[in-house]
C-alpha cells in the first residue's frame, strides 16, 4: 500500500496502471476467499482504500489541469 505523496508523484498513465492492477489482486483474492483458501477478509479493506486513494489523486490530477487549462 502506497502512501498519497508516492501517489501524487505518479502520471495518470501509471496510476490508472496500478488501479487495474489493485482491483485485479482484490478479485483474485475474493475468488480464494470463496475458495476457503483465503482467511483474511481486512485485506478487502486495505485494497478498498487504495483504490480509493488512487481515485483521488487521479481526480486531484484532473482538476489541476482543467485549471491549468482555464
Amino acid at each position: 500500500m502506497k502512501k498519497m505523496t508516492d501517489l501524487r508523484k505518479l502520471d495518470s498513465t501509471k496510476l490508472k496502471t496500478e488501479l487495474k492492477s489493485i482491483k485485479k489482486e482484490m478479485v483474485d483474492k475474493k475468488m480464494m476467499y470463496g475458495a476457503g483458501k483465503e482467511k483474511d477478509t481486512s485485506i478487502f479493506s486495505k485494497y478498498r482504500k487504495e483504490i480509493a486513494r488512487i481515485n483521488t489523486v487521479l481526480m486531484e490530477k484532473e482538476v489541476l489541469n482543467e485549471q491549468e487549462n482555464n
